[in-house]
Formats: C-alpha cells, sequence, structure tokens
C-alpha cells in the first residue's frame, strides 16, 4: 500500500510540473496578410523614441510578420551597439526565433496600421495585445491605442500616444520562426 502511495504522489508531481512548464499563448486575433504597399518603409527597422532613447524595435516583412526586441530606453549610440551585436548577431537571431514574445503580425490599410504580439506575464500564459495607430509618413507612424482582444471583443483598452521613426538597417533578420504560420 505504501509503494502504491508514493506512485501516486509521484505521478502527481510529474504532471503539475509537466504543467506548469507548458506555457499557453494566445491566438493572435489579426491573421498574417502580406504587406504589398508602400505606406512604409521595410528595409530597415522602426524604433519608438521618448526623451531622445529607443524603448521598443520592430523590424516588419513583407510577408506580414514582424519581429519585436526592446530596447529598454537605450540612446543611440548603444542602439547602434544593437545594430551590430545583436541584430547581425547569430547567437541573438537563433534566440528570437525561438521567443515566442519576439514575434507577430501586421496589416496596414491605407494610412492605418495595426500589430499584434505576445507579451511576457508573471503567469503561465503569454497575452497578447493590439497596437493600433495612424501611418503619418513612409517613415513615422503613431501608435493611439493598446488593447487586449478576445474573440469575444475587447476586453481591455487603453490610449496611448507612441511615435515610430524608421531606421535604415541591413541585413535584417529572417523572419522564419515557429510562432507565425
Amino acid at each position: 500500500m505504501k509503494y502504491t502511495n508514493k506512485i501516486l504522489i509521484l505521478t502527481l508531481l510529474i504532471i503539475v510540473v509537466f504543467l506548469c512548464a507548458c506555457k499557453t499563448a494566445d491566438k493572435l486575433q489579426l491573421t498574417k496578410t502580406p504587406f504589398t504597399g508602400n505606406q512604409l518603409r521595410i528595409d530597415g527597422y522602426y524604433c519608438r523614441m521618448y526623451e531622445n532613447k529607443c524603448y521598443s524595435v520592430y523590424f516588419f516583412y513583407r510577408d506580414g510578420t514582424l519581429l519585436y526586441e526592446g530596447c529598454g530606453g537605450c540612446d543611440s549610440l548603444k542602439l547602434k551597439e544593437m545594430e551590430q551585436n545583436s541584430f547581425k548577431n547569430e547567437k541573438w537571431i537563433n534566440w528570437v526565433k525561438e521567443s515566442q514574445i519576439s514575434w507577430g503580425v501586421y496589416q496596414i490599410d491605407g494610412q492605418s496600421i495595426k500589430f499584434e504580439r505576445w507579451y511576457p506575464s508573471n503567469y503561465w500564459h503569454l497575452p497578447a495585445y493590439i497596437k493600433s495607430g495612424k501611418i503619418l509618413n513612409d517613415t513615422t507612424f503613431i501608435i493611439t491605442s493598446f488593447e487586449r482582444s478576445s474573440r469575444f471583443g475587447t476586453e481591455w483598452s487603453e490610449e496611448k500616444n507612441e511615435m515610430y521613426h524608421f531606421r535604415q538597417f541591413s541585413p535584417k533578420p529572417d523572419s522564419t520562426n515557429r510562432f507565425i504560420k
């Protein structure tokens, strides 16, 4: 009887550990749509600038995929370092290919832009959020809203004022990943 209880407890522990190790993710609401327009340049990346510091970098690809990298408030010198030491580095490229929070999709309709990606969470779930805004010209766009959506509608939204500026960069990391099909 004692041996059976130990096996049962061990089996339950293995199941709990397995379930905790499996992080689930929201299904993206936006669909991957090839970008055939010229409203935005995509031969580089877009950087969210605030008080002369970069906080977010987005690479947009013709296939409708986007790649995200956080900068955490780096200045232009640090951003130049990231271009050389990260964006062209094989280790970084391999790491982002396996990082679900680095990937998402975008759609452009006229002068409107929307993109959706997964965000880190303290729980065993990766929520997806949509940012929406307006394209000002082919090198600048502004995000005006941030929302958490589900197939049942908007669950939460917030107004934003995030300006993104284009920086030419080549070669961009490849958009191939296992999260966006």
